[in-house]
């Protein structure tokens, strides 16, 4: 029984000058279950041959072409291809190992089919004459042919598939003795004549003999001329596809031949007898089954899959007279129903559409802010739907400050309390209680101290100072209290990311505790990811490429300081500079729709780039002269450490327009998004787009604070805003479209000071905040990387040039401090060679043009 499952999907043909040339050696194999012990009968390479093989559910082919009148295997699965190899099973196994990564090898041979019986009589069933090897001492023979040449020998010798000499001689030991090798043996033994299957096959081509075909052309005919010449004649009812024949010598033959013709119409003749020949009736009976049944899964396909496994496409082609995709799709049927089984039902699902009072009270509860806070930023890749927070999944669901400067801080902490507790028998009594500690003070700052940090209603909060390390350090020596003191470092940070969450978060309900019926607060923030991950899929003009959506918050105090009142101002741009000018111009088109005017405004936003502007802030500054509103303030909150509603006015806008999609609707220009987020409360949209003017600088002065409350007043003088101002300050004049009509207002109930935790006099997080590598100790390590280039025997790793440079401190060529870390020196490395590749490759430019 064949191991895999193959078909043979073109047979190949047996080229005379490869099957029996020069290299005939390596077109012939042998079966691999084949264990006869006299004689081992051949199987051909046939050029051109093609089979597919399923293992592990997925589709092999293998192909033989012609590599210098050697066999040469090509093996295709999906999109991975081998190289030409020598052999069936080289080139299997490395298409194997690369599409299920493993190190298994497999029998070339076996893959393709050479232990299936069907396949091996198809490449047998055009020979004449089947080679077989047997071995005689030290040597292996193959008989390719037998041919009688009037008791004449030749012998024919090749080098590199070339003919060199040529022996001829009345018998095998004249030629024998004339080449003058192998004199060990007999001309008779060497060339095989002496084998018991030589001579059997010897004897049989000696035997005369007959064929069918033979007969039929000659005795048949002489038979049929005899039959005519007695009077005759031929009634046969079957036509030419039948090999038997009626024949009468009645005066009429004509009723004879109608009575037969009737017995054939009522099948109670048939063409072929029921024990003449099994295999034609089968396939007769088959293609009867066939032409009863329809076309389709149910019908022909079905049919057809209970043998489209067992045959391959030549066998069926011709019995059947069906096309290659009706096979195609018969063994797919069967890999999936089975062979001829009913097809497998899908299930069914039933979708009961909701009643008009359920879907009112679902899309008032998503649209309630105070019940659903999400991120606009990040969605599910598996429904499309935004998720609660940002965190980076490589780290086990923690931000990348609170693993660094948090659990892999109180990590090393633990580990240097452990080893140093088994060199200090003091340390070594206190180790639990230190471990305790240790393990106390992590679980407050991740969970207590968020929850005991208090934010009053003005913005303002106190906070205790909570670490000490003096005791771990009173019991290690003195050269690792420095490693300490980064730890140190290292969890004030943490600290002051934990103070700033809580903090910065608390400041949109400070901010909303200072409205009156004179002011308003402004949140805005630009939208990145406009659609659903299946719109962005199927849309190919790449819409949120060219398409750019601004959303602005206006909170507006009501019924006295009770209930505060919220207008989204939603505007969509195919303008898709986010800079401050376009900020702007919404702004003004939302102002605009406010009425009445408000006295004072404050706004609030992340820092990106479009916000956190000179440009921006100035312009601000010219609101008082504009619009008669007085800017109060602007704060800005970190993108990773704070949430707004905005946030959550986004969530709403993805899902307004995923649902609009799931609809069956197109998202192909802004309209459609228009349309889409249309219903939600407070919610106006409006096409906008920014007339940009051109004009020369003009300057004004600027404070500003890293942080609402808490640090000190930074003055940007006329001086130093030149340089940052590009443009002269214009009044935004641009050309927006009418503002939707919110269907339902949006209503909402009315809902410390110290420096250390400001970002400014943090040590860690600041890009570009590190220590620089002297310019005399960059002198050295040039010298130590060039010289691997002369020599790479005397190649320097990171760890080696930290080594000389340490041991030019002990000269006093440099000092310690200005030794740089192993992992400084790997990256410097890292950088000076792109550099010094770039600058040879200059140099070499200019010597090749000059």
């Amino acid at each position: 029984m064949s191991k895999y499952k193959v078909s043979l999907v073109f047979r190949g043909e047996i080229i005379e000058n490869l099957n029996y040339g020069p290299c005939a050696r390596a077109w012939w194999v042998a079966c691999p279950n084949d264990n006869n012990a006299t004689y081992t009968p051949l199987y051909p390479l046939c050029l051109g041959i093609k089979t597919i093989t399923t293992i592990n559910s997925r589709d092999f082919m293998i192909t033989i072409i012609q590599n210098n009148l050697k066999p040469g295997f090509l093996c295709h699965s999906e999109s991975l291809q081998s190289k030409i190899c020598k052999s069936s099973s080289k080139a299997i196994t490395s298409i194997y190992q690369l599409a299920f990564s493993t190190k298994t090898k497999l029998d070339g041979l076996l893959v393709m089919g050479f232990d299936n019986l069907e396949i091996c009589n198809l490449l047998l069933s055009d020979l004449y004459f089947r080679p077989f090897s047997f071995k005689i001492p030290n040597l292996n023979l193959i008989i390719f042919e037998i041919e009688f040449t009037n008791n004449k020998v030749i012998v024919k010798i090749y080098q590199n598939s070339q003919e060199k000499y040529t022996f001829h001689g009345a018998n095998p030991n004249v030629v024998l003795n004339e080449i003058g090798i192998l004199a060990q043996f007999t001309g008779s033994t060497l060339f095989g004549l002496e084998h018991e299957q030589t001579k059997l096959s010897i004897e049989k081509e000696q035997t005369s003999h007959c064929t069918v075909e033979d007969w039929q052309n000659r005795e048949l005919r002489a038979w049929k001329a005899l039959l005519r010449h007695t009077g005759c004649s031929n009634i046969t009812p079957f036509g030419k596809k039948s090999k038997f024949e009626f024949w009468t010598r009645s005066k009429d033959p004509t009723k004879d031949e109608a009575m037969l013709k009737y017995l054939y119409e009522c099948k109670f003749l048939q063409s072929v007898p029921a024990n003449h020949n099994k295999t034609d009736q089968f396939w007769s009976a088959f293609q009867d089954a066939l032409d009863s049944n329809i076309r389709g899964n149910d019908g022909k396909r079905r049919i057809l899959s209970i043998i489209a496994d067992r045959f391959h496409y030549d066998t069926i082609k011709e019995k059947l007279s069906v096309s290659n995709d009706l096979i195609t799709e018969a063994r797919h049927y069967a890999r999936i129903n089975g062979p001829g089984c009913v097809q497998l039902e899908k299930p069914k699902i039933t979708i009961k559409k909701l009643t008009r009072e359920k879907e009112e009270q679902i899309e008032s509860f998503f649209q309630d802010k105070a019940n659903v806070i999400m991120s606009s930023y990040k969605t599910d890749s598996a429904t499309g739907l935004p998720e609660n927070d940002i965190y980076k999944e490589d780290l086990g669901g923690l931000c990348s400050i609170c693993n660094m400067y948090g659990y892999e801080s109180f990590d090393e902490l633990q580990k240097l309390i452990l080893h140093y507790a088994s060199l200090d028998h003091q340390l070594n009594n206190d180790k639990e209680r230190l471990l305790t500690e240790c393990n106390n003070l992590q679980r407050y700052l991740k969970k207590d101290y968020e929850n005991e940090l208090k934010v009053d209603s003005c913005g303002y909060t106190k906070h205790n100072t909570c670490i000490n390390h003096s005791q771990i350090q009173e019991h290690i020596p003195s050269d690792l209290h420095n490693k300490l003191s980064v730890l140190k470092e290292y969890l004030l940070y943490y600290l002051a990311h934990q103070t700033r969450k809580v903090y910065l978060n608390a400041q949109l309900n400070a901010q909303l505790g200072e409205l009156n019926e004179m002011g308003a607060l402004i949140i805005v923030d630009y939208k990145m990811k406009i659609l659903p991950k299946s719109a962005r899929e199927t849309n190919k003009t790449s819409l949120e490429k060219r398409m750019a959506l601004h959303s602005i918050l206006i909170y507006t105090s009501l019924y006295n300081n009770t209930t505060l009142q919220v207008r989204a101002f939603d505007h969509w741009s195919t303008d898709t500079r986010q800079d401050a000018w376009f900020t702007a111009s919404s702004l003004n088109a939302a102002i605009s729709e406010i009425d009445p005017q408000p006295e004072w405004v404050v706004f609030i936003s992340d820092n990106g780039p479009h916000y956190y502007k000179a440009d921006l802030m100035l312009i601000m500054g010219r609101w008082k002269e504009w619009y008669n509103i007085y800017v109060r303030k602007w704060t800005f909150l970190e993108a990773e450490e704070a949430k707004t509603t905005i946030d959550s006015h986004h969530a709403q806008i993805s899902h307004a327009i995923n649902r609009h999609v799931c609809l069956g609707f197109n998202i192909a220009q802004g309209s459609d998004i228009e349309l889409a987020i249309e219903g939600i409360c407070g919610t106006s949209v409006a096409h906008l787009e920014p007339e940009r003017p051109k004009g020369k600088k003009q300057v004004n002065t600027l404070p500003a604070r890293a942080i609402p409350n808490i640090g000190e007043w930074n003055e940007f003088t006329p001086a130093k805003l030149e340089k940052l101002q590009k443009k002269d300050i214009q009044k935004p004049n641009p050309q927006v479209s009418q503002h939707s009509v919110p269907k339902s207002p949006w209503f909402v109930p009315m809902p410390h000071k110290s420096s250390w935790a400001l970002k400014e006099n943090q040590k860690f997080g600041k890009r570009g905040g590190g220590k620089r590598i002297s310019k005399h100790v960059i002198t050295y390590l040039e010298g130590y990387f060039l010289a691997g280039n002369i020599n790479k025997s005397d190649r320097y790793t990171a760890e080696e040039m930290h080594t000389e440079l340490l041991e030019l401190v002990k000269t006093g060529n440099l000092e310690e401090s200005d030794v740089p870390k192993v992992s400084t020196i790997q990256n410097w490395i890292g950088r000076y060679a792109t550099q010094h590749k770039q600058k040879i490759a200059l140099v070499s430019q200019c010597s090749i043009f000059q």
